[in-house]
């Protein structure tokens, strides 16, 4: 008992330790079950407590006679790597069965390891409740059906890639010797010894390493080889005061030091000089990987490498990496090390690397620096996002693509080149970069597309190629320290927020061949002080110019027929402004808060101005409203302090509320007897205004109701009909 315990077999062996009578018998290597587990797929995965055991196995023998495949970890190999063995085969499963009772609801091992691993992967899970109304708490989507024992083989026929073979025959339950179930291949790998105090941390620490890569040979585990022992390339000593006390494992690591062998010392605890024997004293502690405050990423990747380095390694297995051999070579699907700085070599075994799979390094905030080796195409969805202290990658020639948000929130990342070739820095690849600083964009991209550089606060320009064709929208959104961009001639598309938040960018041209300046395409560019529009452009988008601070005058060609609401607000510093013919309609809030502008230009075309198109305008004096306009809307001159006059054009039949309220400069306003309708408070804070319209008319008894000042419009002279005689 205590022999599994250390070794974290507890869960293996607990159902059977009455037999054992609380002893393991020399030589068992695998407890053989009803039938051997399934190793090929497609299987499907069993979790359980190995309390339910009586009421689990008769019910997974009846599965498997009935021809499902089935995994299991009955017969797992004593010494095994439970988890990553449970893992692995969790990952590859086509379905996850989950027997619940009162007794599997408090294993911890269920709720921390198996059934997370069953939802990152993806697995549908199939649950069954052994005791009644006995449930999971599990995220809501994440169980695929839930049903009583009865019903497994029907929910398992309804589970995509899951395929029931031939009727097979299960045995029943018994202990097997297998002396040769543990044979180890013979290359090269590093010989570990511990003491049995410190077995758990030790067996922690290895994991660590295996999971790098690193090939160990457990000695306390299988018993002391020495033929191993001088076969190892390397020796680990997990080192504290036990160890030190036990002759045995002295003398073997005071003979491989002796002998000038490779000695890695990993110390489990304080050792001081006055600890050690005689013949170790001169060791250079210097080179110790100190745990004895605690197992840490830092020093089990110290290890690794020292092991790595020495030849302790698999030549044909990516160390630290999940990975996926395919026909055309390997997929890193996931890097489980915590080196910051982990080598990838271009081939493993002759197969070569090939793709770096979607969200491979997501996460992996201890990760410094990447080369990806020459012969990688593709760079996946989210492969190294969030990666904060990735300060430098080297992405090869031969990258054809890299996925959305590759690098999205790597925070640290400097700098960056685009191998030739590419043709599109795809969604949000380098958002939120804010330490990139400059980046190479080859020729051969046409399109960057949304959010590709969103929030890269650091990046001050960018050579833009000249084949371009597109900027998708929130391109470049709140690059910050953008002061300048050249835009070349062959860009068609300026889209959404392009350039939003760039607010040191001082000039922009715009090609020709641009039609349509978008929604917020310069929004917040408080620098922007000069801006070339092309004929080609016929729309300026709502808000395409808002909050451009400096902006002191713009040219707006007279190709523009539609500018939308918004699109030149708070442009505070803008004094003058000519609307093109054209434009029928002066959008909602098209100039609000124009606080210099004096003078604006409205076009005969215009037959319609919305709500708070001049609001706030303080330094407009004067206006001429053209024959043809028919609505001034709410509040559209409100707050234009400097305005004295306005005449009202006899189109007009309809006045906003608050259309002219806070025009306290206001002195004379002429309405027409066409005017039926005039919203509340059109006239407000206009101390000095009188309003001049024909006595019988809607104005005339607006103005009386309200107590605005009115008096009648001029007397129209009649027409005099002349007659004479031949």
């Amino acid at each position: 008992q205590s022999y599994c315990e250390e070794s974290h077999l507890a869960f293996v062996f607990d159902y059977q330790y009455e037999a054992f009578h609380g002893v393991l018998p020399p030589g068992i290597e695998k407890l053989a079950s009803p039938f051997l587990a399934d190793e090929e797929g497609p299987y499907v995965f069993v979790s359980y407590s190995h309390k339910d055991r009586d009421e689990v196995l008769p019910i997974l023998k009846e599965l498997y006679e009935d021809g499902w495949r089935i995994w299991y970890d009955e017969g797992l190999t004593i010494g095994d790597r439970y988890d990553e063995t449970l893992e692995e085969h969790v990952r590859n499963c086509s379905a996850f069965l989950l027997f619940v009772t009162a007794r599997s609801r408090e294993s911890i091992y269920i709720k921390e390891n198996e059934i997370p691993w069953a939802m990152r992967y993806g697995r549908p899970i199939v649950e069954c409740a052994l005791d009644e109304g006995a449930r999971y708490e599990l995220e809501e989507g994440s169980v695929a059906v839930a049903v009583p024992p009865l019903g497994i083989g029907h929910a398992l026929e309804g589970i995509e890639g899951l395929v029931r073979g031939e009727r097979r025959v299960a045995k029943g339950i018994s202990v097997v010797v297998d002396p040769a179930a543990r044979q180890q291949s013979v290359g090269g790998f590093a010989y570990c010894l511990y003491s049995e105090r410190s077995a758990a941390a030790a067996k922690a620490i290895m994991l660590e390493a295996r999971r790098a890569g690193c090939v160990l040979y457990d000695a306390v585990e299988e018993g002391p080889d020495l033929a191993r022992l001088r076969r190892s390339a390397s020796l680990v000593a997990f080192l504290d005061k036990a160890f030190l006390q036990d002759e045995n494992l002295v003398s073997i690591l005071t003979g491989k030091y002796l002998e000038g062998s490779d000695v890695a010392v990993c110390a489990l605890e304080v050792v001081e000089d006055v600890d050690l024997p005689e013949r170790l004293t001169d060791l250079n502690k210097e080179q110790w990987l100190d745990f004895a405050h605690g197992i840490s990423a830092d020093m089990c990747t110290k290890l690794a490498r020292h092991l790595q380095e020495r030849g302790c390694r698999d030549a044909s297995a990516l160390p630290g990496f999940e990975y996926e051999t395919t026909s055309k070579g390997i997929v890193i699907k996931r890097y489980t090390g915590f080196d910051p700085n982990p080598r990838i070599d271009a081939s493993y075994g002759g197969v070569p690397v090939v793709w770096i799979d979607a969200g491979a390094f997501e996460g992996c905030v201890h990760l410094e620096e990447i080369v990806i080796p020459d012969g990688v195409t593709v760079i996946g969805r989210e492969a190294f996002r969030g990666c904060t202290n990735l300060v430098s990658v080297t992405i090869p020639e031969s990258v054809e693509w890299i996925g959305k948000l590759a690098f999205l929130d790597c925070t640290s990342l400097s700098s960056v080149t685009i191998p030739d070739g590419m043709i599109e820095i795809d969604w949000g690849v380098f958002s939120n970069c804010t330490s990139l600083a400059s980046i190479a964009l080859p020729d051969s991209v046409i399109w960057i597309e949304e959010w590709a550089f969103e929030g890269c606060k650091s990046l001050a320009s960018i050579e833009i190629p000249k084949g371009l064709r597109r900027v998708g929208a929130h391109a470049f959104k709140g690059c910050s320290n953008l002061v300048s961009i050249d835009i070349p001639e062959s860009v068609t598309e300026i889209r959404e927020s392009a350039f939003r938040d760039c607010s040191s960018l001082t000039s922009v041209v715009i090609p020709e061949g641009v039609t349509v300046i978008e929604e917020s395409a310069f929004a917040g560019c408080s620098s922007l002080a000069s801006v070339a529009i092309p004929e080609s452009v016929t729309t300026i988008g709502r808000l395409a110019f808002r909050s451009c601070w400096s902006l002191t005058s713009i040219a707006i060609p007279e190709s523009v027929n539609v500018i939308e609401d918004e699109a030149f607000c708070y442009c505070t510093s803008l004094a003058s402004a000519t609307i093109p013919d054209g434009v029928k309609i002066l959008d909602t809030s098209l100039f609000g808060n124009c606080t210099s502008l004096s003078s604006v230009a409205i076009p005969d075309s215009v037959t319609l101005i919305w709500g708070s198109v001049f609001a706030h305008c303080k330094s407009l004096t004067s206006i001429t409203i053209p024959e043809g306009v028919t609505i001034i809307g709410g509040s559209a001159f409100y707050g234009c302090e400097s305005l004295s006059s306005v005449t009202v054009p006899d189109s007009v039949t309809w006045i906003g509320s608050n259309a002219f309220e806070g025009c306290t400069s206001l002195t004379s306003v002429v309405l027409s007897e066409n005017v039926t309708e005039i919203g509340e408070d059109a006239f407000s804070g206009c101390e000095m205004l009188t309003v001049t319209c024909p006595e019988d008319s809607y104005a005339w008894d607006y103005c009386e109701d309200r107590g605005v000042p009115v008096k009648p419009s001029p007397p129209v002279d009649e027409p005099v009909e002349l007659s004479y005689d031949r």
